[in-house]
């Protein structure tokens, strides 16, 4: 029986099941916990415990699903509930990042636009420390932005890209898409009050275009941010957006190469 616990968020998980090698997989994955991080004073300290044997709802689908059918739907139903459990946290389509000198770096942007390509390349290539991908999440009553050290799930083309622009490889992949290490990231929370935000748009894959960088205001930069945010379900929703990025350089970026989009990354001095 495994009796690791694991902090994703502000949540901690303890994983049971009969399939040894599956709770083996998994802790390979996920970050575990340690009594240490209470003096963060921001984790919710009940365990909840989640049995993988038994059937796992997924978002999206009418029934449940069961690890011993395919073992990625053990993470992807942990992840889910994690998400729900965070149902009061306002969240952004989003990376957040912190560079080697703390600057608080956000990459937004819809799917396909390159954010775990940026992320990851950064993390591998530059020590900035990831304090979230895919998902950022805000916690409304105390202003802080929660590390969620979910893994990577990376597309099957995004390794040979990283490696073309920084010459490094991720690593070995788990569960045949996905992989962590946890020197690529923080689990201390801090202030969301970021010193660089970047939107990225969606690219043509098919087409080389040139970087295109567009420095805009707080007003202009929320308008293309809350398309991929849950700000508007909540009264304050919009104002602490606006309030988390009110000293920050903000950036709409399309086109270039994920080289061209890191040594912009790089340039701006963060």
């Amino acid at each position: 029986m495994n009796s690791h616990i694991y902090i994703l968020g502000s949540h901690l998980y303890h994983l049971q099941s009969k399939d040894g090698e599956l709770l083996e997989l998994l802790n390979k994955l996920l970050p575990n916990y340690d009594s240490s991080m209470h003096a963060n004073n921001y984790i919710n300290t009940a365990i909840e415990t989640i049995d993988l044997d038994g059937p796992l709802p997924i978002r999206g689908l009418d029934q449940s699903l069961f690890a011993k059918d395919n073992p990625e739907i053990a993470l992807i139903g942990l992840l889910d509930r994690c998400l729900a459990d965070h149902a009061g946290y306002l969240w952004i389509d989003a990376s957040a990042l912190l560079t080697p000198q703390g600057a608080l770096v956000l990459l937004s942007g819809p799917s396909h636009s390159g954010k775990t390509t940026l992320t990851l390349s950064m993390a591998l290539a530059h020590n900035w420390k990831i304090l979230a991908e895919d998902i950022v999440l805000i916690d409304l009553k105390t202003g802080l932005l929660v590390p969620f050290a979910r893994p990577l799930s990376l597309r099957s083309d995004t390794a040979g890209k990283i490696k073309t622009a920084t010459g490094l490889d991720v690593g070995s992949f788990v569960l045949e898409g996905w992989l962590t290490n946890s020197q690529w990231y923080s689990l201390k929370p801090v202030p969301a009050n970021f010193d660089l935000a970047i939107d990225l748009a969606v690219t043509d894959k098919d087409a080389a275009t040139s970087l295109k960088i567009n420095t805009v205001e707080n007003g202009e930069f929320l308008r293309s941010l809350i398309t991929h945010s849950n700000a508007l379900r909540y009264d304050n929703g919009v104002q602490v957006l606006s309030s988390a990025f009110a000293k920050a350089t903000l950036n709409l970026l399309s086109g270039g190469s994920p080289r061209d989009r890191i040594n912009h990354l790089l340039k701006l001095g963060c």
